[in-house]
């Protein structure tokens, strides 16, 4: 489940649009942005990303439900198209997932001190407790990747959590003792996560 409360103002639709190097759609709330993008329409080639403010139905690994609070956190997926018929095993979306964690890892580093630790398959602990997690999805038509989408929770401005949480959780707010711009960091981190996409391609 999910923690919704009006603690936290909404995203600013405009601001996103000026900050994310990638086409973007804005939803206040949705069930999953994963689900969202899987099922997208006649979307372009390449990468666009959903966010959203509240997930009523967050994707976690394994089945698990990504618990978040209502506009404190950034709730988004990024959707790769291939612009050519693309070959990518299970072991290598494997990959590619752990060099998400590490590209975010290292972006966040960038504005926070702290010790970040990757939990393969796809979580990434902030001074031992868990601040964000990734999850991959893929559609394959025959042999081929048809599209691929990379959900990923951070915690951010969150400062309260559920009580009997499988892991303990941080937020990045926690950890600095300040509130952060989810709209630029978001434009930041997609930034970092870009050539990402390029290296699948290009294997």
């Amino acid at each position: 489940m999910s923690v919704k409360t009006t603690l936290y103002p909404p995203l600013n639709e405009s601001q996103l649009k000026a900050t994310v190097p990638i086409p973007v759609i804005y939803r206040q709330e949705l069930p999953s942005t994963n689900d969202y993008m899987m099922g997208l329409q006649a979307p372009n080639q390449g990468l666009s990303l959903i966010v959203t403010d509240y997930q009523t139905k967050g994707k976690g690994q394994a089945g698990r439900l990504w618990i978040s609070e209502s506009g404190a956190n950034l709730l988004f997926s990024i959707l790769y198209l291939p612009k050519s018929p693309m070959k990518a095993p299970q072991q290598a979306i494997e990959q590619f997932t752990l060099d998400i964690v590490r590209a975010l890892a290292v972006s966040l580093g960038g504005f926070l001190a702290g010790s970040f630790d990757l939990k393969p398959p796809n979580d990434l602990y902030l001074n031992g407790k868990k601040v964000c997690g990734i999850l991959s999805e893929v559609s394959r038509q025959r042999s081929t990747v048809h599209r691929l989408v990379v959900g990923i929770g951070l915690n951010v401005n969150q400062r309260q959590f559920p009580e009997g949480l499988r892991h303990p959780a941080t937020s990045l707010a926690l950890e600095s003792g300040c509130t952060w711009n989810r709209e630029r960091l978001l434009g930041h981190l997609v930034e970092a996560l870009q050539p990402c996409f390029e290296s699948l391609e290009a294997s």
